[in-house]
């Protein structure tokens, strides 16, 4: 699946880099129809196939690989590590609840979870115009796909530490891998959270993260 990744990268967007995508792993079976969905999308599908996790460095780096495949071991502790600063938005940024799709000739196509607008008290609508979709059913399927991948409710956390700390040192904590986090004043506790994305500031020796 990894290789079909790279294919589309390559094609829509050759500006990224790739050495994240890991090409080993599942092999597709039968086909699938990325038809009126973006680029984007397609490969958030074969992810959640997958089990893999899959985010733009900010460096314009590509990442897909296995979730939770490697579990740092560090642990970050409210009052016993450095922690600088801790912000967690109510829910992901990419959180949609609600998908409608405008396409040719009048077709209009609408989906909504409403199980998240009822648990947040609002709706957050996902509105996309493209005239390439020509069916309803085209139409149908762009918006069941937003709805599935950016409906649920993810905890993000973006975070400040120094790069040395009490427990652990983060020099080689690297995208893609795991931590756990005990911040009880934002109810974190004892919570997992993959790193997707990380800068580290020198000679300040600070590292910012964000995940998830």
């Amino acid at each position: 699946t990894g290789n079909i990744v790279l294919d589309i990268i390559r094609k829509y967007a050759p500006s990224i880099t790739t050495p994240g995508v890991e090409t080993t792993g599942r092999v597709l079976q039968g086909t699938r129809d990325f038809k009126g969905i973006s680029a984007y999308d397609a490969i958030l599908t074969l992810s959640k196939e997958d089990n893999f996790h899959s985010h733009l460095h900010i460096n314009k780096e590509y990442h897909y690989a296995p979730n939770f495949a490697d579990d740092s071991g560090i642990t970050l502790k409210e009052g016993e590590d450095y922690i600088l600063h801790v912000k967690t938005p109510e829910f992901g940024y990419d959180l949609a609840n609600k998908a409608t799709i405008i396409a040719s000739s009048g077709i209009i196509s609408s989906y909504d979870n409403f199980d998240t607008q009822s648990e947040l008290g609002i709706t957050k609508e996902y509105l996309r115009i493209d005239q390439s979709i020509l069916t309803q059913g085209d139409a149908d399927a762009a918006a069941q796909s937003v709805i599935d991948q950016q409906s649920q409710l993810t905890k993000i956390v973006e975070m400040k530490v120094l790069l040395n700390t009490p427990n652990a040192t983060l020099e080689n904590l690297d995208t893609g891998q795991v931590l756990t986090l005990n911040i009880p004043t934002h109810s974190i506790s004892n919570e997992q959270f993959l790193v997707l994305d990380k800068v580290f500031d020198f000679p300040e020796g600070i590292v910012t993260m964000k995940l998830a």
